[in-house]
Order: C-alpha cells, then structure tokens, then sequence
C-alpha cells in the first residue's frame, strides 16, 4: 500500500496473498489511512508495528550475507563491499518494506562505479537482499527487478607473437633468474589461469604421462580447494611446457610443495602481484606494448589454434565450461587457422601450373 504522510512517500505491506477480496480490504484500509491523516489522527500502530520493530535494510543485508557462506571467500569479499560501501550508508536505516524502486534506484546509480562491469557484479547481492526479504514475505514485490545491467564489452584477447614470446622468456633469463622464466614458459605454453599457476603443486603432475591435474586455485592469499569452474581437469604438457618444468624440479622438487614459489621471498605466492610486476618490467625492458600478464593464458590458446590444434582439445586445456565459450572468443584465431589449411590445401591441389613448380620463374 502507498500514501503520502507530511510530504513523504509511505510504503506497507498488509502480509496478505494478493487476492481479489484482499485488494479491495487494502484500498478500504487506504482511504480510511488517507482520511486520518488529513484529520490529523492517524495512528501507524493501529495499522502496523512502529518503525523500530520493523526489520530495516542493512539488517536485511546481514541476513543475506550470512546465507552465503558457500561461496568463494573472494565473492563474498566482493558482495559485503558492496552492500556496505554502496547501499547501507543511504538506505539501511530503512525499514526495507518501506524502500521503494526509485529510492533504490537513485541510491544504486549515485554511487559512481569504477566500471559498468563493476555496475554489473553489484546487482547480484543488491536483488538477492529484497529476494530474501520477498520470500520471507515481507515486501509484496523486489524493487530491485527495475535494475538493468549496463552493457559491457569484453576486451578482445591481445595475445603475444611466438618471436614475442621467445623474447619475453630470454629476457627473464638474462635479466631476472630461472625460477622466473620457468614460470613464464610454463604459463605461456600450458594457458593456466595465474590463480590455477601458482597453487600448482609437484603432487599435482604426472610426469610418466606427461600431464598436470588443475584442481585447486589461490586467490587473494587463500588457497581453495577447486578451480574457477568449480571442475578439475587434466592438461597435456607441451614439449616447451615440460621442459620449464624439468628444469624448475632443481628449485623446488625436493621441497614437495607448490611447483613456482616467488625467488625474491623464497615462499608461495599469495597473489598475482609480484608475476605481474615482472611481466611489466620484461615488457618495458623489450620495449613491448603494454599487456596485462594474463594474456599468457590468450597467447598458449591462439598459438594452438594458429598451429591447427582441434579447438575441442583447447578447449578442454583452458578449462572453459563450455566449447561455445573457446569458438566465441578465439573465433578470429580459428578463422585465420581454417584460411591457411584451405589455402595449403589448394596450393596442394592447383600449385603447378603449365609445367612451372610453386615458386619458380622462367620457361621450362
């Protein structure tokens, strides 16, 4: 139910189904409302429980928060960020069945996100605090459901050349140490996520079959005990992939523990930090154009597919959760690989022409 009381907007709920007979009992109880208050009588606790009594946003939020012990201590970092940063300072001392779309509305785009994929991320625990609040029945409907997501665009994959990458590794070893360009090699040549990379441990390779299980991730200092797509997989050891990783079993075989540990500490890395701070420094170092260093995971999967690997087999090394994820993504990879084969194929069929061979000039 809605009415105006000194100048401000009041929201209700009668806790009622949404019934014929029940909007007619609402609208009943509305205009006596609205004639009490122009009579100067009305009485808010003959109708409903006092403001105090009423549960408010950020208890709400705390409620919500609480149910989502499941979810990845980053993820849930991310949402408690959100609703305490954002929504609780301008609306938490609401009842929240007293907050209504466009006071939500105004609250959620005055906050000044960094990116509307930052936009986009915080409508996940926002509608979910008004879900719970509707499923316990205490709101008739979710303000909420009038956010719309803002449209993004990905950015396209900038991966390395093969001469880049080989500069990129030479560089490490002669400016850094081994440890470093192990790391890089592996990274380049295998197409892990950095949280999958440095939770990798010796325990996790298979060096007889010449494969790696992914199975764990660390993230943000903890290690969790399963990957991004919550699925382990079994990743196929190029031939310069192994070899990184003969040479880093001097370093840290015989401590058992994760494969790449940080040179500089000597400890695991908790973070991308210091790999990526590395990367920068080799990229400044050759004079290469910026790129963030995930554009290793870019480079291993388009130099695949440039050399004709099965994108199925791509697929399944980079852990995607479906195959329509690898096609839309590296679709222009996958086009440039089809034109050379077509074009091989060709040449192979209609290359000698009128007693000339491919590549020769001249009258026979």
């Amino acid at each position: 139910m809605y009415f105006s009381r000194h100048g401000r907007l009041e929201r209700h709920s009668l806790g009622l189904d949404d019934t014929p007979a029940n909007r007619k009992h609402a609208a009943r109880t509305v205009g006596r409302i609205r004639a009490q208050i122009k009579a100067g009588v009305y009485d808010p606790g003959e109708y409903w429980e006092s403001h105090s009594d009423r549960a408010t946003l950020a208890e709400y939020c705390s409620r919500w928060l609480g149910l989502q012990a499941h979810l990845a201590d980053s993820t849930l970092s991310g949402y408690t960020s959100t609703l305490t940063a954002m929504l609780i300072p301008r609306l938490g001392h609401l009842p929240i069945d007293n907050i209504t779309p466009s006071q939500l509305g105004l609250a959620f785009e005055q906050h000044g996100w960094k990116s509307a994929k930052a936009r986009n991320n915080a409508l996940t625990p926002v509608r979910g605090v008004f879900e719970l609040a509707l499923r316990d029945r205490i709101i008739p409907s979710n303000p909420a459901d009038l956010l719309r997501a803002a449209k993004v665009q990905n950015p396209e994959p900038d991966p390395l050349t093969l001469d880049e990458v080989n500069a990129v590794v030479e560089w490490f070893g002669a400016h850094r140490d081994d440890q470093t360009a192990n790391y890089f090699e592996f990274a380049f040549f295998t197409g892990l996520r950095t949280s999958e990379l440095i939770a990798l441990e010796w325990r996790d390779v298979d060096l007889r079959r010449r494969t790696i299980r992914v199975q764990r991730a660390t993230v943000n200092g903890k290690a969790k005990a399963q990957t991004k797509t919550a699925k382990a997989r079994d990743v196929d050891l190029t031939e310069r992939a192994y070899a990184a990783l003969i040479r880093q079993k001097a370093h840290t075989y015989l401590a058992g523990g994760v494969i790449f540990l940080d040179p500089i500490t000597g400890r695991r890395y908790v973070d991308d930090k210091p790999p990526r701070m590395q990367w920068n420094a080799a990229l400044k170092g050759l004079g290469m154009r910026h790129r963030v260093a995930y554009q290793t995971r870019h480079t291993f999967a388009t130099l695949a597919l440039m050399a004709g690997a099965n994108p199925m087999w791509v697929s399944r090394q980079l852990g995607h959760s479906t195959m329509q994820m690898t096609l839309s993504r590296y679709s222009r990879w996958i086009d440039q690989a089809d034109q050379r084969r077509e074009v091989g194929k060709m040449d192979a069929a209609v290359g000698k022409v009128a007693g000339k061979e491919p590549g020769k000039t001249g009258t026979t």
